[in-house]
């Protein structure tokens, strides 16, 4: 879910895009992510996956005024971008299990729109709409420990959380990210992985883009994809 405070003629409002104007999370996305081992206690790894979508929705509480009804339409848009870098040294490495401490940069990319139209009895009020729409980068680094097991040939288990509150230029706030996953090599070089990914983000902003306020974003992914190594 991805809650966002937009600001008004009174003040921030805070918008929930899943509870409050039905906009589907549940989506099915691509992801693309690579890990690269050029020595054997040091891991770089990259990650890609966007989630946008948009919704149309009426008020749930149509009201009332002098004997005419007003109701409204809710037009909402969200594109969520995440880029994903980390950089893991594997401190203790072992025969088949490692362990160490690993830093990630998640950097997310963010288009919202709102666009509220108030009709009365049917009809749309001239004038009596509520657009805004915001957009920004933000860079949410995480410090965290990583760890990997082979409990036999054809397998390969990973696991790895990170947690970071820091400010850094107009941003502040704080990111938790976690992952975790199993892969199987039925083939020398081809195989099948499961994963899941975490992120929570929960940042303040009053950047000079049209984007000011708080944004809280959470994204909760599980991928299955084909892996290949060399």
């Amino acid at each position: 879910s991805t809650e966002i405070d937009f600001n008004t003629n009174v003040g921030n409002v805070p918008v929930d895009f899943s509870r409050d104007l039905g906009l589907e999370t549940d989506n099915i996305i691509a992801q693309v992510g690579a890990t690269w081992r050029p020595w054997d206690n040091h891991q770089f790894g990259f990650t890609w996956f966007n989630n946008s979508g948009s919704n149309s929705k009426s008020l749930a509480n149509p009201i009332e005024w002098n004997g005419v009804g007003y109701d409204g339409t809710v037009e909402t848009s969200l594109d969520f971008e995440t880029y994903d870098f980390s950089y893991i040294w594997w401190g203790l490495n072992k025969e088949n299990y490692a362990l160490g401490p690993s830093i990630r940069l998640s950097y997310i990319t963010l288009d919202s729109k709102i666009n509220l139209t108030i009709d009365a009895d049917g009809d749309p009020v001239v004038g009596d709409t509520f657009k805004r729409s915001g957009n920004t980068d933000v860079p949410a680094p995480t410090i965290g420990v990583a760890w990997r097991w082979v409990p036999a040939d054809q397998w390969r288990i990973n696991m790895e959380a990170g947690y970071m509150q820091a400010t850094i230029g107009d941003f502040d706030g704080s990111a938790v990210v976690a992952s975790g996953g199993v892969a199987w090599f039925p083939w020398e070089n081809w195989g099948f992985s499961l994963n899941a990914l975490y992120m929570d983000f929960d940042v303040n902003t009053n950047s000079n883009t049209n984007f000011n306020g708080k944004l809280q974003a959470t994204q909760s992914n599980f991928n299955f994809g084909i892996t290949y190594r060399f």
